[in-house]
């Protein structure tokens, strides 16, 4: 415990000396806290039932008959079970299970719609985009929010692509080892009965994968340096260079609209809050989102939204906030995986809170909507001065 305080300190009086941040320092796992504590781990574990067994998915879709023959086979539950499902009123379990083994086979997500429970039918959808090796039949994060693209670790599954694991943060490491097929990447999640389950879904889907794999497509290594300084009459920011790579390494949604293409990218907070209202703290460090919009046909790009976030005050938010912020793309491949360029420059905000910025940002495409796919809501016109600063 005393080693990990001295790091700690280390780590703080180097910032000082150093304008890149630190690494991020990965969480202690439950067995290293438990042996500083000296307590057994099991004690700070929450109790979780074992793994099912592994299985081979892809024998299971390939033997699968008819979900008549498959509940015949599969409904003898433990009596203890059966009154579990019974309790919460799920009649259909054992059939919605075999639905799923159906929909893959057939490879037709609209067999999966029959299924009760929400996240059974995600699942059924999920693997019948991985049997197709399709990702246009991944499920939605939010069907109401597509502009947040499809659930990432369907989406890194069917195109190969380990970068798309990046926004699931605590569950990356479980989506990295189903990409790769690696069980040793289960290790980087920090509960066992997470890494248990992780490992199980390794072998599991291993030659399902293997059998729909596809070349990976290039992988673009993320980057995004950010050049901040006051205008006259504001502090100036404790670090003026700053390394935003990992706000940026989650790649980008493309928005494919009849007049061009639009996408947010970086750190929003509070653009995409319900919360409202944010003030980084003074131990944060210096945050920047964006919505850029391309239109058809056009090498310009327009700012459409701004988030700016300097530790200890309040948030910059632009069209509400003075700006001159210019944006030049400098590549833009409209294909999941393709690799997005872009500079931001310009002034945000007036004395005496004011900001100018240069933005270097390298990262990729995770995910394309296309118009068909957007619901009828989110087309409205906008406002007349939007993105007008």
């Amino acid at each position: 415990m005393k080693r990990a305080l001295l790091a700690m300190a280390l780590a703080t009086a180097a910032c000082d000396r150093d304008e890149r941040p630190p690494p991020p320092v990965p969480p202690a796992s439950v067995a290293s806290v438990a042996s500083a504590l000296k307590v057994d781990a099991s004690q700070l574990e929450t109790p979780s039932d074992p793994p099912a067994a592994a299985g081979d998915l892809k024998v299971e879709i390939d033997r699968f008959t008819t979900v008549e023959a498959c509940v015949a086979e599969r409904g003898a539950l433990d009596p203890l079970i059966g009154d579990a499902l019974e309790a919460i009123g799920y009649e259909t379990f054992v059939v919605d299970a075999c639905r799923t083994l159906d929909a893959a086979k057939a490879k037709d997500a609209k067999r999966c719609a029959a299924i009760d429970a929400s996240s059974l039918r995600a699942r059924c959808e999920t693997m019948v985009a991985i049997a197709a090796g399709d990702p246009d039949a991944c499920p939605w994060l939010s069907p109401t929010r597509v502009n947040l693209g499809r659930d990432e670790t369907c989406l890194a599954l069917t195109t190969r692509d380990p970068r798309v694991c990046a926004p699931l943060r605590s569950e990356a490491a479980r989506c990295e080892a189903l990409v790769t097929r690696d069980e040793k990447r289960c290790d980087g999640l920090i509960r066992e009965a997470p890494r248990a389950r992780c490992r199980r879904d390794v072998k599991r889907f291993a030659s399902l994968l293997a059998s729909t794999d596809a070349s990976a497509p290039p992988a673009t290594a993320a980057s995004a340096k950010l050049e901040i300084h006051g205008l006259e009459g504001t502090e100036e920011p404790k670090s003026t260079s700053v390394d935003l790579r990992d706000d940026f390494a989650r790649g980008v949604v493309l928005m494919e609209q009849l007049d061009g293409v639009r996408f947010d990218t970086g750190d929003l907070r509070e653009l995409q809050s319900s919360t409202g209202f944010y003030v980084p703290t003074p131990l944060d460090r210096v945050h920047v989102g964006l919505t850029i919009f391309v239109p058809r046909g056009a090498t310009a790009a327009r700012v459409e939204a701004t988030e700016l976030g300097v530790p200890g005050t309040a948030t910059l938010l632009t069209p509400a906030s003075r700006s001159t912020l210019k944006a030049t793309i400098g590549k833009l491949d409209r294909a999941r995986g393709g690799e997005v360029k872009l500079t931001l420059e310009g002034e945000v905000g007036a004395s005496p809170r004011g900001y100018r910025l240069k933005l270097e940002v390298t990262t990729f495409v995770r995910d394309v909507v296309k118009p068909g796919a957007i619901p009828s809501q989110l087309l409205l016109p906008r406002p007349p001065d939007a993105g007008k600063h």
